[in-house]
């Protein structure tokens, strides 16, 4: 009689999930920009993790900057859920911020676990090559302003934008184009000049004119009123492409023009008059004294003879 003999081996499988977090440990933006930051949840246990929850631990700084992805509830044994972040850093201050993702779930026996991965964020400012680019950009811009306003005679703010422009220039080196500003700043600075003293003289020779017709003195009036206006025309030139400025100067040359009028009619009308009329009179009166006296004189040695 053979006696067999069975050996039986028995496998026991346990069935748990196991959940791991990959994220990349650096993360480089540049300032200002929007950086994605791509993360995975993996299952690597041999059950499905349910009741899946995360956890995004952020910089106070980062908080109102982060888009967070919606996540489903479970994740399969062996399977990877690829998620992604989005981080606006505009109006962050450059330096390096942290951000931890915290992903938490339950087993099949009802433990709660949980697996987290760390990062760091460098927010990045610009080169010292970007910042010249940049600031070079800046000056085109400040200086081609100018340009514009210059053609529309709007001379105080064409002045500010050439200060602006040799100013971020002067930032970058570039000497050539500081002396050109500083040529432009010099030439506009004396057009402003310019107005303002032609403006204050021609205000003056006008109240001159006025204190003149006051006193009825008719032809310095008149010469004033004039030089008024012949210093209004020259300002006027100087901003005709300024509506609100021609429109001011216009007006003050049309109110000399009015009193010019107004004043040559009365030196006119002085110069009608006959000056020599009351000389004449007066000749004709002596001569009448004078032929009365010798008439008495004559008829005295008529009555002594």
């Amino acid at each position: 009689m053979t006696n067999l003999s069975f050996e039986n081996k028995v496998t026991l499988l346990v069935l748990k999930p196991m959940v791991t977090v990959s994220l990349q440990e650096d993360l480089y933006i540049k300032g200002g920009e929007e950086l994605e930051i791509p993360f995975s949840i993996k299952n690597i246990g041999t059950a499905p993790a349910s009741d899946l929850s995360v956890n995004y631990r952020v910089d106070d700084e980062l908080l109102d900057n982060v888009t967070l992805p919606d996540l489903p509830r479970e994740v399969n044994a062996s399977s990877v859920l690829p998620e992604m972040i989005l981080l606006d850093t505009e109006g962050i201050a450059y330096g390096e911020y942290s951000l931890v993702v915290e992903v938490a779930y339950r087993t099949p026996r009802n433990e709660t676990k949980s697996a987290e991965k760390k990062s760091t964020i460098h927010i990045m400012g610009p080169t010292e090559e970007e910042i010249n680019q940049e600031t070079l950009a800046k000056a085109g811009e400040a200086e081609r302003d100018a340009g514009i306003f210059l053609t529309r005679d709007e001379y105080g703010s064409a002045l500010e934008e050439y200060q602006e422009a040799k100013k971020l220039y002067e930032a970058v080196g570039l000497t050539t184009k500081v002396a050109e500003m500083n040529d432009k700043i010099t030439l506009v600075g004396e057009t402003i000049e310019k107005i303002q003293m032609n403006t204050e003289k021609a205000d003056q020779e006008f109240q001159a004119g006025e204190g003149y017709l006051y006193d009825d003195n008719y032809p310095q009036a008149l010469e004033k009123t004039k030089s008024a206006k012949a210093l209004y025309n020259q300002v006027l030139s100087l901003t005709k492409d300024n509506e609100p400025q021609r429109t001011l100067y216009e007006e003050k040359i049309s109110e000399c023009e009015e009193r010019i009028q107004y004043l040559e009619q009365k030196v006119a009308d002085e110069e009608s008059e006959d000056p020599e009329t009351p000389e004449l009179e007066t000749v004709f009166v002596g001569a009448i004294i004078f032929l009365l006296i010798a008439l008495i004189f004559g008829i005295i040695l008529i009555r002594r003879e």
